[in-house]
Parts: C-alpha cells; structure tokens; sequence
C-alpha cells in the first residue's frame, strides 16, 4: 500500500496511536509518497519523494522518543518530522532528513497557480509554460486530474486504483 502525505513547510505530520502503537495510515503501509512544495509563499513546483515505509516509521519513533525524553509535552499525539536534514542539534531535528532515504524523486513544475492572474490562461484555467522538459513542447503543463494521476501512480506500482489515496490539503 501507498500513503501520500503533502506539505507546504517541508515537514511531515503524523498521529501515534497508543493502544495500538502504531502510526495512523503508515502503519500498515509499504510506501510513502511525500509531496513537498519548493517554497512555501510561492511555489512553482513540486518534490515528489519516494519512502520505504518503515524509514519514515524509524524516522517518527526516534523523534517521538526524543520529544518524550526531553520532557516535551505532545499534544494530541502528533509529531512532525523534517523532510530536509535538519542542521540544529533541537530536539526537533530528531528523525529530520527523510528525503536522503528516498528510493525514488521527480520534480513537477506546477501549471495551475489558483492566486495567480487569469490573463493569457487557457480555456481550462492553465497557464502556458515555455517549453521545458517536463511539458507537451507547446508551453502547456502536463497536468493531470485527480483521477488521472491514482491511475498513473497504480500503473507504474502495478497495483489497484483504490489502493491509492491522494490527500490534498490548503
């Protein structure tokens, strides 16, 4: 199974589930797609990074113990962890650096920028990009709707539409 999780700040969240202790959608989970902005005022594309599972786990159970040793207070079972290495000695640089153990990054330039003027925008809300790698060569975006990209992503995983979740969150 794979779970995406997105972010705007480079940081990923996740729910520690006392009773069964485990971590709420991972814990059953091979992969993890991180979806992770390249800036968090203005982004113009995406990181998609691919994670084991079990080092985002490891990565969650060493900053939940190192939160728990320091005497933090951990408020509704939630712990964050940074995708980059983090290079303070914090308590909370503690399972940071995720993105050293992906198996697998893509860049996606973004081609839809909802807060950006419509002026010289396709009739589907898209902007023209110049061509780049990564687009059709006309300056469009190759833009995938939701269902389109499960589909995409269940393809080259060789499993099941339904066992792909794509969350998104603004």
């Amino acid at each position: 199974m794979v779970v995406t999780r997105t972010t705007r700040d480079r940081w990923i969240s996740n729910n520690y589930i006392e009773d069964t202790e485990s971590w709420r959608g991972i814990a059953d989970a091979d992969w993890v797609l991180a979806a992770a902005a390249d800036s968090y005022q203005d982004p113009s594309g995406i990181e998609v990074h691919l994670l084991r599972a079990a080092d985002v786990r490891t990565a969650f159970d060493a900053a939940r113990k190192a939160r728990i040793d320091a005497g933090h207070i951990i408020r509704d079972n939630t712990i964050w962890v940074a995708l980059d290495r983090q290079t303070s000695n914090a308590v909370s640089a503690v399972g940071g650096g995720l993105i050293d153990k992906a198996v697998w990054t893509q860049r996606f330039d973004l081609c839809l920028n909802p807060l950006a003027p419509t002026v010289g925008a396709t009739p589907g809300g898209y902007r023209p990009l110049p061509p780049t790698e990564g687009n059709n060569g006309d300056g469009t975006a190759l833009c995938l709707s939701p269902d389109e990209a499960k589909r995409a992503v269940a393809a080259y995983y060789g499993v099941a539409p339904d066992a792909v979740q794509i969350q998104v969150r603004f």
